[in-house]
């Protein structure tokens, strides 16, 4: 309907006709008019009065063309659609850009209006520099500890913030704050994160390991939250949430207690002893084995993770298998619980590159708020 081009409904009609029947006079054209079915348009009723008005705008507006001759009533063309049409849908198609960018701006103040209101418990963040700068400032205001989920970054779109570019949280740690972190696993397939992990357990951070975690999450002494939140669809900007001292920040720091006890505690390598001899127990590296082939990584990426040949990790595992007198590796799985050896809550996580695993054990009870 050329109503979207901001035609009348009676404009849209008589040109569409004049269009077919060129060269027609006013009479002629209503009576092509009031033949047409029922229903082919919104007018009711055409009368030729009413028609040489619509005509009269179409000529006007450079739809219409009327040729007349001395004496005689005019007749009628439509202007090529081509020549007609093009520049209305042109100044369309601007004013839509322009109402699609106004729309934007108002969304932008919207948001800023509602997150600036006093004592709002939640803002709203958006755009990569926005988010940034809020997660810089979250670490760099605590004063005790930050707490964090952490997705791979497989799972995590438009990072604002690399692992390795987070000057915040050694300028935190400097100043004592502690960290404790939880990993999601695919932080294990990402190249030179065993470098960073070690570094971050060197430094006095708490790391721990589960199969997966649901968002991605950093809390401050308890008191505030930053929870990102993926790009609108059709927008490339990441967006981010601020929580306040609220129920929902409480349940936030309840879900990330409740990941850090399904998890494997991580251990830099200095904690870990020489490897056993023959008759021995397992030891650290050798629970580090047993938790990685439990959630499913083959030999090869065992080796690759813990820094060990692939043969190395067959001939441990060949060990455990005496150890444990399994003749399969389920039934050493089987055996390595029985036995104590695989130390996790829910047998979901798993030990980070080049480290080995301890239980993450319960929460530290919480300082209670003044």
């Amino acid at each position: 309907m050329l109503t979207a081009l901001g035609l009348a409904d009676e404009e849209d009609v008589v040109y569409r006709v004049l269009v077919a029947h060129p060269g027609v006079r006013a009479a002629e054209l209503t009576r092509t008019l009031a033949a047409l079915p029922a229903g082919a348009t919104r007018v009711v009723t055409w009368s030729e009065h009413g028609v040489t008005a619509v005509l009269h705008r179409l000529v006007s507006t450079g739809l219409a063309l009327a040729d007349t001759d001395f004496g005689e009533e005019p007749r009628y063309r439509a202007t090529p659609p081509a020549l007609a049409l093009e520049p209305l849908l042109s100044a369309r198609r601007d004013g839509l850009r322009q109402a699609e960018r106004l729309i934007a701006w108002l969304t932008e103040q919207y948001q800023e209006a509602q997150s600036s209101q006093p004592g709002a418990p939640v803002e709203v963040v958006s755009g990569r520099e926005a988010v940034r700068h809020r997660f810089l400032q979250l670490q760099l205001a605590a004063h005790r500890e930050v707490l964090g989920l952490m997705m791979p970054v497989s799972r995590r779109q438009n990072a604002v913030v690399p692992v390795e570019e987070n000057d915040a949280e050694a300028e935190a740690m400097r100043r004592g704050v502690r960290y404790r972190v939880v990993l999601e696993r695919g932080w294990l397939d990402e190249p030179g994160i065993g470098g960073l992990v070690e570094e971050s357990l060197r430094a006095g951070q708490e790391l721990t390991v589960v199969d997966s975690v649901p968002v991605q999450l950093a809390i401050a002494d308890g008191k505030i939250a930053m929870v990102r939140l993926s790009p609108m669809p059709g927008s490339r900007d990441p967006g981010a949430l601020i929580i306040h001292e609220t129920g929902l920040l409480e349940a936030l720091v309840a879900l990330f207690h409740a990941y850090r006890e399904r998890g494997w505690r991580l251990v830099g390598p200095e904690q870990t002893g020489p490897a056993p001899g023959p008759e021995a127990g397992p030891d650290e590296v050798d629970l580090s084995i047993l938790g990685l082939l439990h959630v499913g990584l083959t030999d090869v990426s065992i080796a690759r993770q813990l820094g060990l040949g692939h043969r190395t990790v067959q001939r441990r595992l060949s060990r455990l298998m005496q150890l444990a007198d399994a003749r399969t590796r389920f039934q050493l799985g089987c055996q390595a619980v029985r036995a104590g050896w695989l130390r996790g809550n829910d047998g979901m996580s798993a030990p980070a590159p080049n480290q080995v695993v301890e239980n993450a054990g319960p929460p530290e009870p919480a300082e209670p708020r003044t």
